[in-house]
């Protein structure tokens, strides 16, 4: 489903971080990578080995890219379930 969305959308790329067109974060399955690279995505990884460290990766990904983004995402460790993003 992922993948027919990607394919959809075709993304351009963000001028910002050298045209990046997919930002893989998280600990994701090889065939996540693999699928990217078999859509010829240029992708970019963040990774983390728990939430805050993921969180601090990825505060550090975008300090080197010269602007943060305009929108945050900030929720509780003790209870996640209340930081899950609702996705369609």
């Amino acid at each position: 489903m992922t993948a027919q969305e990607i394919k959809r959308l075709k993304p351009m790329g963000a001028k910002l971080n050298g045209d990046i067109q997919v930002l893989l974060i998280g600990d994701l399955s090889e065939n996540v990578e693999s699928l990217a690279k078999e859509l010829r995505l240029k992708t970019d990884k963040i990774t983390g080995a728990n939430p805050a460290a993921l969180a601090k990766a990825t505060d550090a990904y975008y300090a080197t890219q010269g602007e943060y983004p305009k929108a945050y995402i900030i929720g509780s460790m003790e209870h996640m379930e209340f930081s899950m993003p609702a996705v369609n």
